[in-house]
């Protein structure tokens, strides 16, 4: 994973990107709900990192596999969103928020607005 991180920071994002892609697929695949949960941060941590980057195409790659592993999780639409909303596509953005915020009707009622307004 340093080795990714490494390469994305260079803004070697193809060489990184692909081995984000390995690393996450090892990721998801270990058993156990401590392994689970483990991943699932893992997931948000790499999503946003490469949104702090400017990896557009990786943020939103780790967002839809964050879905895959977990489709309750409210973060992984908020990040969808988040990239959906970089990429100027308004509907699929706030498609995406909401369901994020549906998820999440019982957690902090800012959280959605910060994540919102994150570059």
């Amino acid at each position: 994973m340093l080795r990714a991180e490494i390469l994305l920071r260079e803004k070697n994002f193809a060489k990184g990107n692909a081995l984000m892609d390995k690393i996450e697929t090892e990721i998801v695949k270990v058993p156990g709900p401590d392994a689970w949960s483990e991943a699932l941060f893992q997931l948000e941590y790499i999503a946003s990192l490469a949104r702090e980057l400017g990896d557009w195409d990786l943020a939103e790659s780790t967002a839809t596999r964050m879905i895959e592993h977990d489709p309750s999780y409210g973060g992984a639409y908020a990040a969808v969103g988040l990239a959906e909303q970089h990429r100027g596509q308004t509907g699929p953005a706030k498609e995406a928020f909401a369901t994020a915020a549906k998820l999440w009707n019982k957690a902090d009622s800012g959280l959605l607005r910060i994540q919102a307004e994150t570059p």
